[in-house]
C-alpha cells in the first residue's frame, strides 16, 4: 500500500487516487466527446510499477469509478489503475 500524500489513508496495490471528480477537458485542450470519460490528476499510486506518476493528467471513465473521498475540502476519486485511459502530455 502507497501513502496518499495529505489523505491519512493508505491506498491498495493496482488503485489510484484522483484529484477532483474529473473535468470535460484535459489541461492540454483535449476534450472527449463522450460525457462518460473526464481527466483528473494523479494524486496517489497503489503501485508503482505503473507507466503513470502522480501529477499526471489522465483520461478515466466515470463509470469505472470505484468511489469518491471528501477531506480537508477535497474530492478525491478512486479508481483501478487498470481503468486509467490516455496520458496527457503537454507540449513544452
Amino acid at each position: 500500500m502507497a501513502n496518499l500524500g495529505n489523505l491519512p489513508a493508505n491506498i491498495p496495490q493496482g488503485w489510484a487516487s484522483l484529484y477532483g471528480i474529473g473535468t470535460a477537458i484535459g489541461i492540454t485542450g483535449i476534450r472527449p466527446n463522450n460525457s462518460d470519460w473526464v481527466f483528473a490528476t494523479i494524486y496517489g499510486l497503489g503501485d508503482c510499477n505503473t507507466p503513470n506518476n502522480i501529477g499526471d493528467s489522465v483520461m478515466f471513465n466515470t463509470k469505472d469509478v470505484i468511489c469518491t473521498l471528501a477531506y480537508d475540502s477535497g474530492i478525491f476519486t478512486m479508481i483501478e489503475q487498470a481503468k486509467l485511459g490516455i496520458t496527457e502530455q503537454p507540449l513544452a
